[in-house]
């Protein structure tokens, strides 16, 4: 609804600012979001790209 989504990166590896990342909620893709520099470990901000994440997705960066 704000258009940003928090994300709790405790068990994640360094994310760039300006990242991809894809959002999955209920076995299919909600949404796409992209890091913003805003952040306070392990918490970060990411923009909503497109689509509708919701509160409990799992976040995956489509890079290998």
């Amino acid at each position: 609804r704000e258009g940003y989504v928090l994300i709790d990166a405790s068990n994640c590896v360094a994310i760039s600012t300006d990242q991809t990342l894809t959002a999955v909620g209920n076995e299919s893709e909600s949404g796409v979001v992209r890091v913003s520099a805003d952040r306070n470990p392990p918490f970060f901000i990411a923009d909503i790209v497109s689509g509708k994440p919701h509160r409990g997705d799992r976040i995956y960066s489509p890079q290998p």
